[in-house]
């Protein structure tokens, strides 16, 4: 359900009449709470079910319908039609029915029905508003009886005045009283000895001419009775009298019926309310179905319909934030007041609603001595004054209010304030949706602008993608951008080598602008103060180069090409400044925002990409027609695959090492030689890749020739036309099964050479622990014996870690040995001494026979060894 639907409904639900709509064709699509009460249905059981002639007596229709044959002319079947024939034709249609309730028992109610239209005038249901009205027959009933017995006494007191019970006097045909009794001294406030004898014009001078005096007169001189109702002002009453002439003169009987006429009018005046308050409902209930042009038109309404119906010129809704009132609509005859006019909330008859939050109502301002002072009093004298507290999401949002410069002369009355209070809840919450679809229309701006910049960076990376044309790239850019951006120009300038200067590429503009597309320029300022900050990723803003705070250089350089606004942001080649990304606005100065120079940044930096892709297009050229003429006697394995997904090509190094056939190959025949461990995951990783379209890199292993299964590196990328087009995957194949050893060996060989570090390691760190432990203190020549060994054994690790490197120049075929003469005795003697430390924890005793013999030998390797 909409707000509007359920502020409807809230609305009919509240109001103490039954309401009831219907469609064209009579079934019921509205049955308010009321209704439910009144008549025992649930709004289940009856909406969009029956229609409201199952609530009606039959005979009572069928005597309709031989009523409004007779007056329209037309026969009209008994049932729905003869409810609505003369609302069909605009007519009003008021009268008493008879309600049946669901459990059988009846009751009286005066029903309206009035016709509803579309814009087009057209009939599309009818509402139906129902009054019970039995409180009104019964005193009917009561009165009616009451007047018989009334009738009945008046004759009975003819005969015998001592038993009369109503006011009673006789008069002569002089006019003279001659007889008063109890009752009339009492509602005559006379006494009887004061008026028997007297003339009754004399006594009662002010009847003279009255209701009194004509009806008298009338039944003495026709010599009829007379039945009327007058009012007495001198003793503030109204009284029935009955008149009857004789030949003695004039019988009076009369009662006071004040309090049944004070009763009456009371009931008159609630009655004319209620008739009041359903017309006023049947305004809020239009204004709250029309579709309203825009928001401000709903405003304007409610304001035309609450000073129609109270009967006051000035009308204002405004909005309360702090302590400063605004006017956001106004219909009024003071010229002064418009919309967005501003006040002092406390100098404003409002504040009061304010700060009560609630209705307040002056019918004489200038009655209230504590209003006399009041600013809104002294300038504009508003005399009378209702306003309602607008409530938007349980916060006072502003008020609705109306006023006049002319005194009321009766108080508001309590229907008027509900009406207005009812409508400030309708304009409440029509603020609250408004507030929200405005809220949701900003979200929507922003997603939209968020969702076209995505757009716009993936069009022009799916173009540096596919296009191998900078100028399509370079042309698409400005194009966007300008279109986004809404700007008068956005251009590319590409700098000299020599970086004084530069020419325009690409450039869009709007034609009430100068093309300054292919100009060569000259910007004297540009090499000595920007140059280096926009190499550093400077963005240069100016909302308005006419501001004065600008580079006279600068200015001159854009006058002429009607630049009133700039936004320039670098174009970086890698890592060098190779041109601008500019945008221009001519029309006007303008501030620009975050978002766009965000957005402009992250385009020249598309832009970039694009330029560094343009420059390995041509290589890219010339590799691809390379590989083709030696794809068949490269020595790895190569193939290519179309938007298929099936292979198209295999070298001849793929079908040597696989020893099948083209034909056996091509298409998917390949997998045949993946060996089924690996085939799931290889496939995957290709389907992926074309889902993608992403260069990808798998190992699996590839049976060969021989039936031995090799591991292979397969890589493959994605291929495209020049235009951007995408055609397949080629890639290429390479045995990695002696490299995969290889590093199974040298994992073997780290784990050897950590031992082997170890034990120069451990040796040095047993002599430093003697010495440190001061063991050898008092062997200064054994301390000095090791801290030799360990120093041997620092020279060892250095070895250790030379061979390592000698590891590599060997594979590489750049190792060299440093051969010298050396003693053999000695050589053995210092390896005893490198491992001594060890041989002692190990509890191990080394003996050495030294050979004096000179050899050709390497020390360090010898050590090693």
């Amino acid at each position: 359900m909409t707000t509007a639907d359920a502020l409807q409904q809230a609305i009919l639900d509240s109001a103490n009449y039954s309401i009831i709509s219907t469609t064209a064709t009579g079934i019921i699509t509205t049955f308010n709470a009321t209704a439910a009460s009144w008549l025992g249905y649930s709004p289940e059981e009856v909406i969009d079910q029956i229609t409201p002639a199952v609530f009606h007596d039959a005979a009572e229709m069928q005597q309709r319908s031989r009523q409004l044959a007779a007056e329209l002319g037309t026969e009209i079947e008994p049932g729905f039609g003869v409810f609505v024939a003369k609302a069909k034709r605009g007519e009003p249609d008021e009268r008493d029915w008879t309600y049946i309730r669901k459990d059988g028992s009846r009751f009286p109610v005066r029903l309206s029905v009035t016709a509803v239209c579309d814009r087009q005038g057209q009939i599309v249901g009818f509402l139906g508003i129902g009054r019970d009205i039995s409180d009104r027959i019964q005193a009917m009933q009561q009165a009616q009886t009451a007047r018989a017995e009334a009738e009945t006494m008046r004759n009975r007191l003819t005969n015998s005045l001592e038993s009369i019970t109503d006011a009673f006097f006789a008069l002569d045909q002089q006019w003279c009283f001659t007889y008063v009794n109890a009752q009339a001294e009492t509602l005559l406030q006379k006494q009887r000895q004061e008026i028997l004898g007297q003339n009754i014009w004399d006594v009662f001078a002010e009847a003279v001419g009255s209701a009194f005096y004509q009806q008298y007169h009338l039944a003495v001189e026709r010599q009829i009775s007379v039945q009327f109702e007058a009012f007495y002002p001198p003793l503030a009453a109204w009284y029935v009298v009955h008149a009857y002439p004789s030949q003695e003169g004039l019988s009076v009987y009369f009662q006071d019926i004040t309090a049944r006429k004070q009763i009456e009018a009371t009931l008159q005046h609630h009655t004319q309310a209620l008739e009041t308050f359903s017309t006023n409902l049947k305004h809020l209930h239009r204004i709250n179905t029309t579709n309203y042009r825009v928001f401000e038109d709903l405003l304007a309404d409610c304001l035309t319909t609450g000073c129609a119906i109270l009967k006051m010129p000035t009308g204002i809704i405004s909005q309360v934030v702090g302590q400063t009132y605004t006017v956001r609509a106004v219909q009024s005859d003071l010229d002064f007041l418009s919309p967005g006019l501003e006040f002092v909330l406390a100098e404003t008859y409002c504040a009061t609603v304010v700060s009560q939050k609630r209705t307040i109502t002056y019918s004489h301002v200038g009655a209230e001595a504590e209003m006399q002072a009041h600013p809104v009093y002294q300038n504009l004298h508003l005399e009378a004054y209702l306003g309602a507290p607008i409530f938007v999401n349980d916060a006072v949002y502003g008020t609705l209010n109306f006023s006049s410069t002319q005194i009321r002369e009766v108080a508001f009355a309590p229907h008027e304030q509900e009406f207005i209070e009812l409508m400030a809840q309708s304009i409440g919450r029509f603020i609250a949706a408004d507030q929200a679809s405005q809220a949701q229309q900003r979200d929507t701006t922003a997603l939209r602008r968020q969702h076209r910049r995505s757009q716009l960076f993936a069009e022009l990376a799916l173009k540096i993608r596919q296009s191998l044309r900078l100028e399509t790239i370079l042309q698409t850019t400005v194009t966007e951008v300008q279109q986004f951006l809404h700007a008068d120009r956005v251009l590319i300038f590409q700098l000299r080598l020599n970086q004084s200067g530069g020419t325009v590429v690409q450039e869009a503009v709007v034609s009430d602008w100068p093309i300054i597309l292919g100009q060569e320029i000259a910007d004297p300022c540009f090499a000595t103060d920007f140059l280096e900050q926009y190499r550093q990723g400077r963005v240069g803003q100016m909302a308005d180069i006419e501001a004065g705070n600008i580079a006279p250089c600068y200015v001159e350089m854009l006058r002429p090409f009607g630049v009133r606004a700039n936004l320039v942001v670098p174009i970086l080649q890698n890592q060098t400044l190779w041109g601008l990304l500019i945008a221009h606005q001519c029309s006007q100065p303008r501030q620009w925002s975050e978002f766009e120079t965000d957005l402009l940044k992250q385009l020249a930096d598309q832009v970039g990409i694009a330029l560094a892709q343009s420059q390995l297009v041509e290589a890219l050229r010339e590799s691809e027609a390379r590989f083709r003429t030696l794809a068949d006697s490269a020595p790895v394995l190569l193939w290519m695959s179309g938007t298929d997904r099936l292979y198209s090509f295999f070298n001849q190094g793929w079908l040597d090492f696989t020893g099948r056939s083209l034909s056996q190959e091509l298409g998917s025949g390949w997998v045949a030689g993946v060996h089924q461990d690996d085939l799931e995951f290889c496939l995957n990783s290709y389907q992926q890749a074309f889902e993608t379209r992403q260069p990808f890199q798998i190992e699996y292993r590839l049976r060969r020739f021989d039936a031995q299964y090799r591991w292979v590196l397969n890589t493959g990328v994605p291929r495209f036309t020049p235009e951007g087009q995408f055609e397949g995957y080629i890639g290429s194949c390479i045995d990695i099964s002696d490299r995969r050893e290889i590093e199974r060996l040298k994992d073997e060989f780290v784990s050897v050479v950590s031992h082997e570090l170890r034990t120069p390691l451990t040796s040095i760190s047993g002599a430093l622990d003697l010495l440190a432990g001061g063991v050898l203190s008092a062997q200064p020549q054994q301390a000095q014996r090791l801290l030799n060994i360990a120093a041997a054994n620092a020279e060892r690790l250095i070895r250790l870690i030379n061979d390592i490197l000698d590891i590599e120049r060997i594979e590489s075929g750049r190792s060299l040995m440093q051969k010298q003469t050396c003693n053999a005795a000695q050589l053995i003697t210092t390896a005893l001494d490198l491992t001594q430390n060890i041989a002692d924890q190990a509890q191990v005793t080394l003996v050495n026979i030294p050979l004096d013999i000179a050899i050709e030998a390497d020390p360090d390797r010898w050590y090693k060894c």
